[in-house]
């Protein structure tokens, strides 16, 4: 009885020791690759509605549509 109660300490003790392997190496990785992305992703968005909004200005510019 004493080695089975024995045995569950350990493998929870390996869980635990497992669990807190991946927070310390694993998240970090996975977290700041996220962060990239997202970034990526925002600054691409940025990039589109600014040139979206140059385009439009540069043809109303053109059409005449601030000419006083």
């Amino acid at each position: 009885m004493m080695w089975k109660m024995t045995g569950i300490v350990v493998l929870l003790l390996a869980v635990l020791l497992i669990n807190l392997m991946l927070w310390r190496f694993a998240m970090p990785v996975y977290v700041n690759r996220r962060i990239s992305r997202f970034q990526n992703e925002l600054v691409n968005r940025h990039y589109d509605e600014v040139e979206t909004m140059y385009r439009t200005m540069r043809g109303a510019a053109a059409r005449g549509a601030f000419s006083l």
